[in-house]
């Protein structure tokens, strides 16, 4: 059994150097791949048109390989203070109420974040298309426009 416990706290050790260190390096290459493509954006007028998407994906992709860590660690984020208040005094009841309290600020501020607005108004080259959850546009008026291929601007 000790042999067991030995090997699985060499594993933990491995995976947490290992998958912190490359999700640590990715969050740092991206973020100075971010650094300069806002120098070549704006001084130079470059860009990649895939950079935006590539440092999006790979910051998500680091902090997806760093939860792996924190599993490993057992840890997660907690509102640490007012629990552990209530928690050493014996008030128990109270520490399961203002955890569903939390819970639900969160969710409601998450559910806010996404939802910014409802249109009640769109209007297209001065024809009204959209009032008030009614369609007035006429159906094909409008027409789907091709991007054109992104080209250095002349400076």
């Amino acid at each position: 059994m000790d042999g067991f416990l030995a090997f699985s706290q060499r594993l933990q050790a491995l995976l947490q150097s290992v998958l912190g260190s490359i999700a640590a390096v990715m969050m740092l290459i991206l973020t100075l791949f971010a650094l300069l493509e806002i120098v070549r954006r704006y001084i130079f007028g470059l860009a990649f048109e895939w950079g935006q998407d590539a440092v999006i994906v790979g910051m998500v992709s680091a902090v997806a390989i760093y939860f792996g860590v924190t599993q490993v660690r057992r840890g997660h984020l907690v509102m640490g203070a007012i629990v552990q208040v209530l928690h050493s005094r014996g008030h128990y009841m109270a520490m399961g109420i203002a955890r569903i309290l939390v819970s639900a600020v969160i969710v409601a501020f998450c559910g806010a974040i996404g939802v910014t607005g409802w249109p009640t108004l769109t209007i297209r080259r001065g024809e009204v298309l959209y009032r008030d959850g009614e369609v007035s546009g006429t159906p094909g008026s409008g027409e789907l426009l091709r991007r054109e291929r992104w080209r250095r601007p002349d400076l």
